[in-house]
């Protein structure tokens, strides 16, 4: 080696890259083995990373107007534009570079980049061709043309709609960057990729950049952020009816204005993914008023009403009610378990004195919200249920001097799998001492819950009743025993008895 005066910087960077000079504490050295082989000294020249590196400066200096562009790990030096060589800014903006991919782990790849430009729309279209590859040091390339070895030709177009945030209140799009990479072989498969840049949802504090396809990227929850920002804005834009309807619908989901619903946080799902959505849901099921608030916003939507937790919808003109529920328990794990019930309702008069409704109600399934585990049905009742028809005492089904009974259920039920009698009294006042609901479906919930006071109360619920025989007619039940004959027969075992009298 010798040492050499000092150089000027691009004199010495190509110096480097050939492998003519040698970096050294005091600027560059000769190298004067070179001669010796010269072709062996220069093709190490970008499987090197320093003398890569001094390659790039050189060019970067010399014909890169000073500097390169690097994207992906990929470097693209600048060779020529169309417009400077030609001076002519009237023809198309044309740039040709020289890529040079140092990603892979034992060479480099050499290729050439095409990339054209407009201004109005703002658009930057690139292809890049691969065609050699350089072995790293102490590394080996098998084939060196690229294109026969599963080289991947890319082809990519961004467009720029706004460089201008938008409201925070607005949706809002920046631009869109597509790409398509393919190899001339069967190895490794096309790939596709969709960015949508600066895509701004209404309400996000910021904008992001979301990928739709590429490597890693959810297409559900971008898809599912992207939809709710369109029908958000949509709904914004209606009047009337319209958007009372589309308000009510964003109110499920805490997106309208003045909605009582916790928000769907939109920017979390998009960073975050799924996991959020289930915490939204958990957070807005799990607290009373903010569940009552969704199911306000439900009614208001389907044109109902809500009562006892209930969302109540008349269809049409006609006596028939459909009830729709959301019930939510802690279960065994200790996490949120919700049930969502649907019912159905009909209603009638008898005689002027008793209102009889038939109704079948099911838990449709219950949701633990920890583990995602559905249970079909796990809840099932049909029932005829009788009430007064009226105001005061006269909307009770008994009213005596010591018994009031607000009204009485006869049905089948289906608890976890298990069919059953369903024989209730509801609202139900003994002597002032008040019970909501008194099981009467087995002679084992008779005897537990009524006691001493079971004869009373049999016999004024059953024989009182002037309107008992319309109900059993109603319910299809035959003729119902003395009380004290039913409570001798509870008293003394023979179970089979009642049954049959049932």
């Amino acid at each position: 080696m010798t040492g050499l005066p000092t150089l000027e910087p691009e004199i010495a960077d190509l110096g480097v890259a050939l492998g003519l000079l040698t970096p050294s504490p005091s600027g560059v050295e000769f190298d004067s083995t070179w001669f010796d082989s010269p072709g062996t000294h220069l093709s190490g020249a970008l499987g090197d990373t320093d003398r890569r590196n001094a390659l790039v400066r050189f060019a970067d200096t010399v014909i890169g107007e000073g500097q390169h562009d690097e994207s992906g790990g990929i470097t693209y030096l600048h060779l020529f534009d169309l417009r400077t060589l030609a001076a002519n800014n009237t023809l198309p903006d044309i740039t040709v570079q020289v890529s040079l991919d140092a990603n892979p782990a034992s060479y480099v790849e050499i290729g050439i980049a095409v990339s054209v430009a407009t201004g109005n729309p703002a658009t930057a279209t690139r292809a890049v061709i691969p065609l050699y590859r350089a072995a790293k040091k102490n590394q080996h390339v098998a084939q060196p043309f690229a294109l026969l070895d599963g080289g991947v030709v890319q082809l990519s177009t961004d467009l720029t709609f706004s460089a201008t945030a938008p409201a925070t209140d607005e949706f809002g799009l920046q631009g869109v960057s597509v790409s398509v990479a393919t190899a001339l072989t069967n190895n490794p498969a096309p790939s596709f990729s969709l960015v949508l840049k600066g895509l701004h949802l209404p309400g996000a504090a910021q904008s992001h950049d979301v990928p739709i396809g590429a490597p890693g990227a959810n297409i559900e929850q971008t898809l599912l952020s992207l939809v709710l920002g369109l029908v958000r804005q949509a709904a914004e834009a209606l009047s009337g009816q319209a958007a009372a309807e589309a308000g009510a619908a964003l109110s499920l989901l805490g997106l309208s204005d003045g909605s009582q619903v916790p928000s769907l946080p939109v920017a979390d799902l998009v960073e975050h993914g799924a996991d959020k959505l289930r915490d939204w849901f958990v957070g807005v099921m799990g607290d009373a008023a903010a569940r009552g608030h969704w199911l306000q916003a439900l009614a208001d939507l389907l044109g109902g009403t809500v009562a006892n937790g209930l969302v109540q919808v008349q269809i049409g003109g006609s006596p028939v009610h459909i009830e729709i529920g959301l019930g939510a328990t802690t279960g065994a794990s200790g996490h949120l378990m919700v049930t969502p019930t649907l019912g159905l309702n009909v209603g009638l008069d008898v005689a002027g004195a008793i209102h009889l409704a038939a109704e079948a109600k099911a838990d449709l399934l219950t949701i633990d919200t920890s583990t995602g585990v559905l249970t079909p049905v796990p809840d099932v009742e049909i029932a005829v249920t009788a009430m007064g028809n009226g105001a005061g005492n006269a909307a009770l089904l008994l009213h005596t001097q010591h018994l009031d009974v607000g009204s009485v259920r006869l049905g089948l039920a289906v608890r976890n799998g298990t069919p059953q009698a369903l024989v209730q009294a509801l609202n139900v006042s003994l002597d002032g001492h008040t019970q909501d609901v008194v099981d009467l479906s087995t002679p084992d919930a008779v005897v537990a819950e009524l006691g001493q006071v079971a004869s009373t109360l049999i016999g004024d619920l059953l024989d009182s009743l002037g309107a008992a025989s319309a109900i059993r007619a109603v319910a299809g039940v035959p003729s119902i025993p003395a009380p004290e004959r039913l409570l001798r027969d509870l008293r003394e075992g023979r179970s089979e008895r009642v049954l049959r009298g049932w």
